[in-house]
């Protein structure tokens, strides 16, 4: 696991690892795949909601269907954000300390996986929502002054910061440490590490995208209610889980990469680093 790789080779190893490590992985990965696709329902539902408001819906005093639903989907829409960042935090980091300790082959189950991430969770916290804020921020800034699309800006500060959990866990940054680490390693391979960090992102967006759409079409009725529709949910979140899946390894082999190229990395100093 602890070696240079290629574009490709990254694939094909982590697809390795997924099948290896398929049933702790999927313990560690889908209780938060379940929590995000449940909140990403609700924004689904709270936009159609807003574009075709349901009818039989008491109104608020003085007020239209359309104002009663969006007073409704308003909490739950401005929590989503904040609540999938906090799934981000409790899942990727507990997937590093797995992945860590499995490559300096002393295994630790999930469960003292997520102990170990405990140790570092405040940390994490902190370089998380940095990230996570200056990513928004500069994003909303370039949608606003329409100088750069807003979404391009996002990816590429996702690209930048997508090593932030590790860096934290592995190496003892935190703040804004960690965030100009982390920049730092992709800084000679910002092509490849963009390749393989956003493309599973891009396909979790269609897929989620498309089947909650689907399920919303369910709930109002657009679409009759069969057996189809829970099976179409079921496929949904086990190809989630999968993507998930490999998108941590993915990640976590590109970073390896990165700090061999780097730092020269090998197995004494990334157990030094777990175990210091």
């Amino acid at each position: 696991m602890l070696r240079t790789y290629t574009t490709f080779e990254i694939w094909g190893e982590s697809i390795r690892l997924a099948r290896r490590f398929f049933k702790p992985l999927a313990r560690i990965i889908l209780p938060g795949v379940l929590v995000i696709s449940s909140l990403a329902f609700v924004v689904a539902t709270g936009i159609r909601f807003e574009s075709n408001p349901m009818p039989n819906l008491p109104a608020i005093s003085g007020g239209s269907n359309q104002q009663a639903m969006l007073m409704a989907a308003a909490v739950p829409l401005a929590g989503t954000a904040l609540l999938m960042c906090i799934l981000t935090l409790l899942v990727i980091p507990i997937g590093i300390v797995f992945l860590s300790y499995r490559a300096i082959e002393k295994p630790l189950s999930p469960g003292e996986s997520f102990q170990r991430m405990l140790l570092v969770l405040f940390p994490l916290i902190g370089s998380l929502l940095l990230a996570f804020v200056l990513n928004g921020t500069v994003a909303f800034l370039g949608l606003l002054i329409m100088v750069v699309p807003g979404p391009i800006l996002g990816l590429l500060f996702y690209v930048w910061y997508n090593f932030v959990p590790a860096v934290v866990i592995l190496e003892g940054e935190g703040g804004g440490g960690a965030l100009k680490r982390s920049r730092a390693l992709t800084r000679e391979f910002f092509w490849k590490v963009s390749a393989l960090v956003t493309t599973p992102l891009v396909l979790e967006f269609l897929l989620v995208g498309q089947t909650l759409m689907f399920a919303s079409d369910v709930l109002y009725g657009t679409i009759g209610l069969g057996l189809w529709a829970p099976l179409a949910i079921l496929v949904t979140m086990l190809l989630l889980t999968l993507l998930e899946m490999v998108k941590l390894i993915v990640g976590m082999l590109l970073y390896y990469d990165l700090r061999i190229h780097k730092d020269g990395l090998d197995i004494p100093m990334l157990t030094r680093e777990l175990e210091g």
